[in-house]
């Protein structure tokens, strides 16, 4: 009997799907940047953006992809991700994407921004689109100091203190 039960617990791990994002938020001083890299599915980030924006057909990361797909991945995640330094809203440019597999590397960039000390995220990337989404937040200073925080419908805002002495 519990050979049966673990199979059963094994089949349903595969067949239902998950949703998850990783996001890298880090503060670099030396450029005086802070500079985020996203890895989101692609279809489900198709699926965000015809949800949000009613744009469909993208073709992101094939030969098919439409003109203006980075346009709307960017407004997608600018929408999605809010980021404040300090108490200051930060704003975000997207700087473009890259394809490996099923999902897509996107890459943005705030500048003139140095001397956090304190860095507030919002993620709700995908949470309408998906009630169990979950969206890992990595927030990091330099090469020192990471925090990480699970986000997801219950809870879509982390925020930190980051000691640099």
């Amino acid at each position: 009997m519990p050979a049966f039960f673990a199979f059963i617990v094994a089949l349903f791990v595969m067949i239902h799907p998950y949703y998850v994002s990783i996001t890298t938020i880090l503060v670099n001083e030396d450029e005086q940047a802070v500079q985020v890299t996203s890895k989101i599915f692609v279809n489900d980030l198709e699926l965000g953006i015809q949800e949000a924006y009613g744009i469909d057909s993208l073709y992101i990361a094939t030969r098919f992809e439409h003109e203006d797909a980075d346009k709307w991945i960017g407004k997608y995640i600018t929408d999605h991700l809010k980021i404040e330094a300090d108490g200051e809203q930060v704003e975000l440019s997207f700087l473009g994407k890259e394809h490996e597999y099923d999902v897509v590397w996107c890459y943005l960039e705030a500048q003139e921004v140095s001397g956090i000390s304190t860095l507030k995220v919002e993620n709700t990337m995908l949470i309408a689109l998906y009630t169990d989404q979950m969206n890992i937040t990595h927030l990091e200073y330099g090469d020192d100091i990471r925090r990480s925080f699970l986000l997801g419908i219950e809870k879509t805002v982390a925020e930190t203190t980051f000691d640099r002495d």
